[in-house]
């Protein structure tokens, strides 16, 4: 996971991390969308533009980093 060591995660919106969020949680992006009441196309539309922001390459990865991130920031 050295790849997402380094992600911009400041740069994803309000909405890309709650949708990463719920993806590190092992939800389908159709059960993301069913949750945010948000289209399927939509969720995947969000994973498309949170990989282009942070230069992430597999949707795994960054829903570990937002994860790792959210981790961090409760302890903090």
């Amino acid at each position: 996971m050295e790849e997402e060591s380094n992600i911009g995660l400041d740069w994803l919106s309000p909405r890309e991390t709650e949708v990463y969020d719920l993806l590190s949680q092992d939800l389908s992006p159709d059960e993301v969308a069913k949750r945010l009441y948000i289209t399927p196309s939509m969720v995947k539309q969000h994973i498309y533009n949170g990989k282009q922001k942070t230069g992430a390459r597999t949707t795994i990865g960054l829903a570990a980093a937002v994860a790792v991130k959210k981790s961090e920031q409760k302890r903090s």
